[in-house]
């Protein structure tokens, strides 16, 4: 069984053969090196976490306070370590100065997320998204208690234009001040109404690990995506995230329903009581936005009346 927690850092120099002796005086064997792209990555299985951190601090690695007793949780648990530096001469000469995301592929038996070591380098609440492909069906949390994201809501038209913040706003009073995971969308990918983008060609699924996926066509058969979307500080989630597949292929996503009231003259009896009965549900629009939002009823009232006819005031 392979897990990989990362530690990433850049740092000057190359690999030379004397780190593997030097290594495995430390109790850390080197396990595999690499050269990829602008990265040199190391597979490293320790026997005690004060070796491993020794050996992490001579090679220029700035572990943050306690991170030892995270690491030695993770040896005892059988995990091997997955560490990643920039090689500056490598990337130096790279068409683009940006660095390109890791990709890791690895076989486990347990399906599950180490989160501790990212913790411990955040001073403020850290994000997490989780895109999971799987055949059967949904991807569930198996050790925490997912939140869904609200969804069928009738909300303003002005949401339109505060979409990013009403979004943001959205999801913190779903996850709360505590911490935790939000269930964001839960597909099968053969189909969508309506569709949030187009569909993955089955090449790109493949390279995302959906390695049963056949043919170059882009009607999908057999592929479920579930996205989470966790939150947390240091104090907060103190397991590493653990999943489980179901059978579950009931779709979800959040979903938002915007009204816009009619804006042309309205002169007879049916437009004026129109009129009435649109203002009543402005109202409990309005009322709802907030109860998502958190926002102030002086800041929704606001900007509902500055985003609709005169009429409907």
């Amino acid at each position: 069984m392979i897990e990989a927690p990362v530690i990433a850092e850049e740092r000057r120099g190359r690999v030379t053969p004397s780190r593997r002796a030097g290594a495995a005086a430390l109790g850390v064997k080197i396990a595999a090196e690499y050269a990829v792209g602008n990265y040199d990555i190391a597979i490293l299985k320790a026997k005690q976490s004060d070796g491993l951190v020794t050996f992490l601090t001579q090679e220029g690695y700035k572990l943050p306070a306690g991170a030892e007793p995270v690491l030695g949780d993770y040896i005892n648990a059988g995990m091997k370590f997955f560490v990643a530096r920039v090689n500056l001469g490598r990337h130096s000469v790279s068409e683009t100065k940006e660095l390109p995301p890791l990709q890791i592929s690895f076989r486990s038996d347990a399906f599950m997320l180490p989160i501790q070591l990212g913790k411990l380098n955040a001073d403020t609440a850290q994000d997490a998204l989780f895109f999971m492909l799987a055949r059967e069906g949904r991807v569930e949390v198996a050790n925490y208690r997912a939140k869904a994201l609200p969804t069928d809501e009738n909300v303003p038209p002005l949401v339109e234009d505060y979409f990013a913040e009403f979004y943001k706003a959205a999801f913190n009073r779903t996850v709360g001040n505590r911490g935790g995971i939000v269930m964001e969308y839960a597909w099968d990918m053969s189909w969508c109404d309506p569709c949030a983008a187009d569909p993955l060609p089955n090449a790109h699924l493949r390279k995302l690990g959906a390695t049963w996926v056949r043919g170059d066509n882009t009607g999908q058969q057999d592929v479920y995506v579930t996205r989470y979307h966790a939150q947390y500080s240091k104090g907060q989630m103190p397991k590493d995230v653990a999943f489980r597949v179901t059978d579950n292929r009931q779709n979800f996503q959040g979903r938002y329903v915007m009204n816009q009231p009619f804006d042309g003259p309205i002169t007879c009896e049916a437009g004026q009581q129109y009129v009435r009965d649109k203002t009543r549900a402005m109202r409990k629009d309005e009322a709802r936005l907030r109860k998502l939002t958190g926002w102030s009823k002086a800041f929704v009232t606001k900007a509902v009346l500055q985003s609709v006819p005169r009429i409907y005031w």
